[in-house]
């Protein structure tokens, strides 16, 4: 990964440092389900992954990505739950 999370994360802003730190953490889970596939989700994880769009290749397309999506969906439930 080129970016650390601290380099993405607001330090001073509790709620934006949740989010990150949640949705950085969806990824971890995406790969392992990546990795041992069981369910479509998976497999359409380990797809995107194996074809993944970074930000300075495509902005808009690393968006859309089913992995991103998903991370931010996950990060948005959790943020919704403490804020």
């Amino acid at each position: 990964r080129d970016k650390s999370v601290q380099d993405k994360v607001a330090l001073d802003n509790a709620v934006e440092t949740a989010d990150t730190i949640t949705h950085e953490t969806r990824h971890c889970y995406q790969h392992e389900c990546a990795d041992h596939p069981k369910t479509e989700q998976d497999y359409a994880f380990r797809d995107n992954f194996d074809n993944y769009v970074t930000p300075d290749m495509d902005f808009e397309g690393d968006e859309d990505q089913i992995v991103e999506a998903d991370a931010r969906d996950y990060a948005q439930a959790y943020r919704d739950m403490i804020s």
